[in-house]
């Protein structure tokens, strides 16, 4: 198996996980730089919890959408945006807890994975498949 930096390792792991189909992401990547023919603008989801005020003053850069300090931070609790069935509270406790109840972006305390109880499967699918993809799209993020 290839070897990756530990930090390479975890945010495609991570990113494995959360996004599931990442060949659908990198397809959508490639039809808007290709077939638009225009820059993708990619934000790494770490950048923007560690770095928050810069990520979101290059992600307005790239947009054209002015800069704003209340990007930043919001009130807790905020759902109404959301669909009806993710108001629903078993469903939002179970997913999306930790940011309903937030104020604002904070680094993640998660720790790192543990790559040993991942099958097999899944670790070639990450080393041949979703690595190559990911690192191309890293080159080009935010």
């Amino acid at each position: 198996m290839k070897r990756y930096p530990e930090d390479e390792k975890q945010a495609i792991i991570k990113m494995t996980i959360e996004v599931g189909d990442f060949k659908s992401l990198y397809e959508l990547y490639k039809y808007v730089t290709e077939e638009m023919k225009q820059p993708a603008i990619i934000v790494e989801s770490d950048d923007l919890m560690m770095y928050p005020r810069e990520t979101m003053q290059k992600y307005c850069l790239a947009t054209g959408i002015p800069f704003s300090e209340n990007f930043l931070h919001w009130k807790p609790g905020n759902v109404d945006h959301f669909p009806d069935f993710m108001k629903e509270p078993t469903f939002a406790n179970i997913y999306f807890k930790t940011a309903v109840e937030s104020t604002c972006f904070r680094p993640t305390t998660q720790s790192s994975l543990d790559l040993s109880e991942l099958p097999e499967e899944i670790k070639r699918e990450i080393d041949n498949v979703n690595m190559p993809l990911y690192r191309e799209m890293a080159r080009n993020k935010l």
